[in-house]
């Protein structure tokens, strides 16, 4: 006999699931699913990470010129970018939580577009040439790619702004 009838006629086991429940642990393996999928199909951690990363360094050479009476710039040729001063791109200088004075992106799997981009010295200009002569008059991209996938750094002309 299913259920235990008391004296009265009404069923006191209640075994199984409330629609409310089930409804509930529908919701949650939705949520988890979207989140899976959504991370699944993003682009890679190391392309993110290191798209970042450069970013950053754009903005620590514009912000170097902006302190100071130098062309301060990032230059990249094949898969690594360095950080330089002068308007010389052969005078390299370390980036900030970097190990020499290049940054490699082949360790990542990573290439990145060749470009100059410097910085005028007080006003922080970008410009699209080692000396800082050539005033950006339109958007800069920057595209760094894993191969399947790519991340593009836009550089905002006049104001240098990295969004």
């Amino acid at each position: 006999m299913v259920g235990n009838n008391s004296g009265s006629g009404k069923r006191t086991n209640k075994s199984g699931f409330t629609l409310i429940e089930v409804i509930a642990v529908l919701v949650l393996i939705g949520i988890i699913s979207a989140y899976v999928v959504v991370r699944a199909t993003g682009p890679s951690p190391d392309l993110v990470a290191r798209t970042e990363s450069l970013k950053s360094h754009l903005r620590y050479a514009q912000m170097k010129s902006m302190s100071s009476n130098n062309v301060w710039g990032i230059s990249a040729a094949g898969n690594s970018y360095w950080l330089f001063t002068n308007g010389d791109t052969t005078q390299s200088r370390q980036l900030p939580g970097e190990d020499g004075l290049n940054v490699n992106f082949s360790d990542y799997h990573l290439s990145v577009s060749p470009f100059i981009c410097s910085f005028e010295p007080k006003w922080g200009s970008p410009c699209s040439d080692a000396p800082a002569t050539a005033r950006l008059t339109v958007v800069a991209s920057i595209n760094v790619s894993d191969g399947t996938e790519s991340k593009s750094i836009n550089i905002t002309p006049y104001t240098g702004f990295i969004p």
